[in-house]
């Protein structure tokens, strides 16, 4: 949950490492009693923090 709500809060800049440590298994919201999609939002995260970063249309489809 902090992968998601520190980089929000504090800005991608100060937390941008948070979305990229996660492997996106998925596991944490199989065991999540509220189903919470967290691999999705950290998705996010990491496509709007390489969005922000002026990467090629390329990469961002790669990466997509």
């Amino acid at each position: 949950m902090g992968s998601v709500l520190t980089p929000l809060m504090v800005g991608l800049d100060e937390a941008g490492d948070l979305p990229n440590a996660c492997t996106l298994n998925g596991r944490c919201q199989e065991v999540c009693p509220m189903g919470i999609g967290l691999p999705g939002m950290l998705r996010q995260l990491r496509r709007r923090q390489y969005q922000s970063r002026g990467t090629s249309p390329t990469a961002r489809a790669a990466l997509a």
